[in-house]
């Protein structure tokens, strides 16, 4: 998460996690990698206390200015408005770090929670550290995930008393760091009293008091009894801004927040960010933002509306994954189940057919044709594909969706088998053709008829039996006679069937495959097509 701002840290506020629950934990993958433009404004800081390890992966983890590698049983425990962020350690890998949020001031009393005090958080933070960094063994690593996985586990099931459960178990972890940092050779607290410190109390000061107009660094010296030279000075070498600069980027980031978030006015806005005055906030959020707050507000409002766009795209294109699979898994009820769903949602019925059923047939096609599913799979796949279909037909019909085409099929002249037929019949539908079925032992004459009156492009033939092949012969001879043979194209098949008998007698196409025969009829028909 990166500000708008280059040079000022994101603040990520309290109710963003702690919103009705004590704690917050979550695990969260960082793929961007460091580079020379990272600057502060690639950090964020927080109104809370965040203890985190790395569980996977290796990179870098940045707190403000200075740079340290990471890997998987790194351990840290921040303050609050301690800028950072991690970052992959090379493009296209990422590390995965797992996080726990808290505020202390809602959880503990007395000494525990007085900043900055000897005992706060039972000492992890004395001697100015404002970061502690522990490398873990496995076993200590173990250790912590367990807590972390009880505390989350309390959180969730919030049985009798979980709200006061919750501090004691937290209590039990910061005892453990504790104890860790006190004994672990390899510990690492971060502490600067002159510079870093120093600045994450002014940064307190600037959250908690940028919206009062008469806040400067004149009120921050009086408050912290230190000269303004030392302040200014360390609050530069740490964030790299004047304190003045800093204030003014801090209100106009806060005001931004507003302006995209909220109805209020320039004046109001301008007020509770610690203007006296409309005119010179739009002067100063200009010189800032770079456009005025009316001008900011409709780019937000546009990029809102293509990120909302982008999250409806991604979610309709993971039901139409997750429709494929099922079909792969020739689960066919959730297949019409989840086709049911996405068509009472709204979503186009052509995306449902072509981005969920056709890859999903189209993957099981290829798994029956490497011998990784058997027939009996590939059928119940179909019977779902074709159910599904059912349903979406009247939504096609609604939106003038039409099939690509249409094609006869049938098993010629004398041969009674239909098994290997209705699987191609199935498998062809699927790819948006009309079948016009004419079952078995179908004469030449009923198929030539059937071409006339459908005005097929297509005709599909099959015979299983060597004593049944010529039937294949005598449709196209029929076609022929009839002036229709120029009108459609021809494709044979059938387990004596070859390409160079298929050659002999004159067809367009042989399939030696359900599958093959579903993808070669729609490349026929789309040549067909084709002006």
């Amino acid at each position: 998460m990166n500000s708008t701002f280059h040079d000022i840290p994101y603040l990520i506020k309290k109710e963003k996690y702690l919103h009705g629950s004590p704690i917050y934990i979550g695990y969260e993958n960082y793929s961007d990698t460091q580079n020379s433009a990272t600057g502060l404004g690639s950090l964020h800081q927080h109104q809370f206390i965040e203890i985190c390890y790395v569980a996977a992966g290796s990179g870098i983890h940045q707190i403000w200015n200075k740079s340290y590698p990471v890997s998987a049983g790194d351990l840290f425990l921040l303050n609050t408005a301690v800028a950072h962020n991690f970052f992959s350690a090379t493009d296209g890998h990422h590390i995965t770090v797992r996080s726990l949020y808290f505020d202390p001031l809602e959880l503990f009393g007395s000494e525990i929670t007085e900043i900055g005090g000897k005992h706060y958080l039972f000492g992890l933070f004395s001697q100015n550290n404002f970061a502690v960094h522990l490398f873990l063994k496995p076993k200590q690593l173990r250790t912590i995930t367990q807590k972390f996985d009880e505390l989350l586990q309390e959180a969730d099931e919030q049985l009798v008393d979980w709200k006061e459960t919750i501090p004691a178990m937290l209590t039990m972890l910061l005892i453990t760091i504790k104890r860790l940092a006190d004994t672990h050779q390899s510990t690492q607290t971060y502490s600067d009293p002159n510079s870093t410190s120093l600045t994450s109390a002014v940064l307190h000061m600037i959250e908690e008091n940028f919206n009062d107009p008469s806040f400067s660094l004149k009120s921050v010296s009086e408050s912290l009894h230190i000269s303004h030279s030392s302040i200014s000075r360390n609050f530069y070498e740490v964030t790299g801004k004047h304190f003045s600069s800093y204030l003014c980027s801090y209100r106009i980031q806060q005001a931004a927040t507003l302006a995209a978030e909220t109805e209020l006015s320039n004046v109001e806005i301008a007020s509770m960010c610690g203007y006296c005055d409309a005119t010179s906030f739009q002067r100063q959020f200009r010189q800032v933002i770079g456009v005025t707050p009316g001008e900011f507000r409709k780019l937000q409002k546009q990029k809102s509306a293509v990120q909302a766009e982008n999250e409806i795209q991604t979610t309709n294109h993971s039901l139409y994954t997750e429709i494929s699979d099922y079909l792969q898994k020739c689960r066919g009820n959730e297949v019409i189940s989840l086709v049911a769903s996405c068509l009472e949602q709204g979503l186009p019925a052509e995306e449902i057919l072509n981005l969920g059923l056709v890859p999903g047939m189209g993957a099981i096609g290829e798994k029956f044709r490497a011998n990784k599913v058997f027939v009996m799979e590939v059928l119940a796949a179909a019977k779902a594909m074709n159910n599904s279909m059912e349903l979406l037909k009247p939504h096609l019909i609604e939106a003038g969706i039409k099939p690509i085409g249409k094609t006869v099929i049938c098993s010629v002249s004398g041969d009674i088998h239909d098994i290997g037929k209705n699987l191609v019949k199935l498998m062809i539908e699927g790819q948006g053709i009309t079948c016009i079925d004419l079952g078995v032992n179908v004469p030449p004459a009923a198929v030539v008829e059937a071409v006339r009156e459908h005005n097929v492009q297509l005709v599909c033939l099959s015979s299983l039996m060597t004593t049944t092949m010529m039937g294949l012969r005598d449709v196209i001879d029929t076609l022929e006679k009839s002036g229709l043979r120029s009108r459609v194209k021809v494709m044979v098949g059938g387990a004596p069937v070859t390409q160079e008998f298929a050659d002999s007698i004159g067809a367009d196409c042989y399939t030696p495959d359900a599958v093959t025969a579903a993808q070669e009829a729609r490349r026929l028909i789309q040549e067909m097509n084709e002006p």
